[in-house]
């Protein structure tokens, strides 16, 4: 049974970002990236050990999931799967400061 999809505020944001920034020049492209991160979203909540651990966010049960250009930050909070953060994977950022702040 899949778990309960929880998006956490910074998440939240991050989602809306990022689409925001897409649509710009393209809104067709930004509802693609919106469908493809809600199965991605969806795939983790039915399998959510899919993802590798992320130890270097400094937290031990963060996990991440790539959905390329973009990895999706979650941790279980069973009966909830928590989308903590969604960074574009280019980012240079220090992700222990940055999950430290959270």
């Amino acid at each position: 049974m899949a778990l309960k999809l929880v998006l956490a505020p910074k998440a939240r944001r991050d989602l809306q970002e990022l689409l925001d920034f897409i649509a710009a020049d393209d809104e067709q492209a930004a509802r693609r990236v919106l469908q493809r991160m809600e199965k991605t979203f969806h795939l983790m909540a039915e399998r959510p050990y899919i993802g590798p651990p992320a130890p270097a966010t400094g937290q031990a049960e963060m996990r991440k999931m790539s959905a390329p250009p973009y990895i999706v930050f979650y941790r279980l909070r069973e009966p909830r799967l928590e989308i903590v953060r969604i960074l574009h994977s280019s980012r240079d950022i220090d992700l222990s400061a940055l999950f430290n702040r959270s």
